[in-house]
């Protein structure tokens, strides 16, 4: 929590729409799965012996 200042949030977003609220929030998930998948891809490369490891357990 302490940390909270460091990374601002918006207070609220003003959409104008609800179609534009649906593109913009479509297009955030998008964005935020992409990221999501290209680091477990990074970790599975980075760390493959572990992932196995830990995995059989």
């Amino acid at each position: 929590e302490a940390s909270y200042d460091n990374y601002p949030l918006p207070k609220f977003y003003k959409f104008g729409t609800s179609d534009a609220k649906e593109r913009t929030l479509y297009k955030n998930f998008n964005r935020i799965d992409k990221e999501v998948n290209e680091m477990i891809t990074r970790i599975q490369k980075e760390f493959p012996k572990q992932i196995k490891k830990a995995s059989k357990k």
